[in-house]
């Protein structure tokens, strides 16, 4: 196998938490706050456990083989792409960080951050996670608010 067949499909890409985040909680629910914003989000049920797996240092890939081991049940490619999904909504709340994994091959560049965008909206995927709502329904396990 030579360099090109090793590096097809999609790009890998890296992920942590933001360096000013704060969160709080345990492995059903944790509340996330980037004091700087004064913004709120409450994490529950699945997306509680996708928080959990977001060690210094890992890629968006590890995260969802890590997930999915929670769901042995649901097709691993479906956990994949909810998880990317979700980490993309993430993002784009500033909670998260995500960039191209470096690639050590000399004729490329060193990576650029990138943000994953979502065109999930406030949609919940399979486990019911859901991104930007302010409502209080128990079925939805992210809630957004802000400081007074």
């Amino acid at each position: 196998m030579d360099d090109d067949e090793r590096t097809a499909g999609p790009p890998r890409r890296w992920v942590r938490r933001r360096a000013r985040v704060a969160a709080v909680g345990d492995a059903e629910r944790v509340v996330v706050t980037d004091p700087a914003r004064c913004d709120l989000h409450v994490l529950a049920g699945t997306a509680a456990v996708v928080w959990s797996e977001l060690d210094e240092g890992t890629t968006v890939e590890d995260v969802a083989t890590r997930v999915a081991r929670w769901y042995p049940d649901v097709d691993p490619e479906t956990v994949a792409g909810q998880v990317a999904a979700f980490l993309g909504e993430l993002a784009a709340a500033g909670l998260v960080e995500v960039e191209p994994v470096p690639d050590t091959r000399t004729d490329r560049p060193g990576a650029v951050v990138e943000t994953i965008r979502s065109d999930h909206g406030t949609r919940a995927g399979p486990w019911g996670w859901s991104v930007g709502t302010t409502t209080r329904s128990a079925r939805r396990p992210w809630r957004s608010g802000r400081c007074p």
